[in-house]
């Protein structure tokens, strides 16, 4: 599990890996890799990935992928969600 806010990485435990710029916050848990900019929000859990900017906010779950600039993207179960 991984729990970064504002730029600081608040809990670091296993493999899963999160970054935040000043702004954001990003949860990683189970093999989750996040990253979060701009006034963001990204959670992955489960062997997904999610990277969020400009305002946007990425959900991803059990191995898939969301990527969201300055919109709302939710992927599950292998799914990718690419927005705008």
């Amino acid at each position: 599990m991984c729990v970064s806010s504002k730029g600081q990485t608040k809990v670091s435990r296993g493999t899963s890996e999160c970054v935040s710029d000043s702004t954001s916050h990003a949860v990683a848990v189970n093999d989750g890799i996040v990253n979060a900019s701009g006034d963001s929000l990204a959670t992955a859990v489960n062997g997904s990935a999610a990277d969020a900017s400009y305002g946007g906010s990425a959900k991803a779950v059990n191995g898939s992928s969301a990527d969201a600039n300055g919109c709302t993207a939710t992927a599950i179960n292998g799914e990718e969600d690419i927005c705008p």
